[in-house]
């Protein structure tokens, strides 16, 4: 009786161990090629990463189990998550170098490869239909945009500043461009930057906001909404302080303004300097450090490793 006592206890603590989740212990789940997992976010519990294997894995740390959305015989570099489309874009690094462009759709389980032989990154429009494939130097840019719904790839046809930045509605690009003037600038050939609108309904119609000149040059910095955006204008002269402007594109009524960041009043220095993520919030903030992925409490000001890998995002 002792002996059935015994063996019925010893099973149950071996069910109950089982059931338990170990602190630290990384859960991997590959999801089935006919198990459709839609995307989520729940921030703070979860997150997007590349894992050191190159595969896109989204952490559950709740449960501390990483459920692995894309793997294949590539690497996975830059990538874009796309939750109302529940689409995921991204660049494939392949063992002979090469990098493609491709579309994943995390209902059908399929890739669509949109661009051979690129180096660049992937960004997606607010509305979920337009994505750009970025591409060129470190400061100008080629950019195609991808149209979700007639699958068509549209090349801008100018230089585009590295830095640029979608309309509210997700219709029109804030960008700088390439500007020659006389007499000629310091920078690449001579030239200024001068800041336009790009409308992509209408055809890709091109419209200048504020041209750059051999004093100054000009910066897009922001979508105030769909009507205002906000530049920057940087004087050649150090000497000269730089100056913000916010222009209402419809009548082209122009004021000083002071751009302020009010997800996050604060980041630390180490933090701020390098690529990172912050919740739409501001009190949480996930970068890399050594390898691995911290997250940064805002409130407290506690940082906690969470995994190895890289290019963390919330969404």
């Amino acid at each position: 009786m002792r002996y059935k006592v015994a063996s019925i206890l010893f099973i149950l603590l071996v069910l109950l161990i089982g059931c338990v989740n170990i602190p630290g212990k990384r859960h991997i789940n590959h999801v089935s090629d006919n198990t459709v997992m839609p995307l989520v976010v729940d921030i703070p519990n979860m997150f997007f990463y590349v894992d050191e294997e190159g595969r896109l894995v989204q952490k559950n740390l709740t449960n501390n189990i990483d459920n692995i959305i894309i793997e294949g015989n590539y690497f996975i570099d830059a990538y874009a998550v796309n939750l109302q489309e529940q689409m995921i874009a991204f660049e494939a690094v392949f063992d002979d170098g090469i990098r493609k462009f491709i579309l994943y759709n995390a209902i059908t389980r399929e890739q669509t490869i949109l661009d051979d032989d690129v180096f660049g990154y992937v960004t997606w429009s607010p509305n979920g239909r337009y994505l750009i494939l970025d591409q060129g130097t470190y400061l100008w840019r080629g950019l195609d945009i991808y149209d979700l719904i007639t699958g068509n790839v549209n090349r801008i046809e100018i230089a585009i500043w590295y830095e640029y930045y979608w309309s509210t509605d997700g219709n029109r690009l804030l960008v700088g461009t390439s500007e020659m003037v006389d007499p000629p600038t310091w920078m690449n050939e001579g030239e200024s930057i001068t800041v336009a609108v790009i409308d992509i309904k209408r055809g890709f119609d091109i419209q200048t906001v504020l041209k750059g000149t051999s004093e100054f040059f000009i910066l897009p910095k922001a979508w105030v909404n769909d009507n205002v955006v906000v530049v920057e204008i940087i004087y050649y002269d150090s000497a000269k302080e730089t100056q913000q402007l916010e222009i209402n594109l419809g009548e082209g009524i122009t004021r000083d303004v002071v751009l302020q960041d009010e997800s996050c009043q604060y980041l630390p220095d180490d933090i701020e300097r390098i690529s990172h993520d912050k919740s739409p919030d501001g009190k949480y903030v996930l970068y890399p450090q050594d390898d691995s992925i911290y997250l940064w409490f805002a409130e407290t000001d506690q940082r906690q490793e969470l995994c190895k890998g890289k290019s963390a995002k919330w969404k």
